[in-house]
């Protein structure tokens, strides 16, 4: 699951942001606490959710380049 926003409340303010949910996952795993290790094996991770914003603000500048 995931999902994204962007709010604009004035010309110069405006907030985005974005979240992922992905679940459980298998991943390889390789340690030393495995009968094989060149073989390895699959585990299953906990759920990870991720998420981010970001806040903008436009700021009107007179310098010249």
């Amino acid at each position: 699951m995931y999902f994204t926003f962007y709010w604009q409340q004035t010309k110069k303010l405006g907030v985005s942001g974005r979240g992922n949910d992905t679940g459980t996952m298998l991943i390889p795993y390789f340690g030393t606490t495995i009968p094989e290790l060149e073989t390895g094996e699959l585990r299953e991770s906990n759920s990870f959710f991720q998420m981010g914003a970001k806040v903008r603000y436009t700021i009107k500048s007179n310098l010249s380049n």
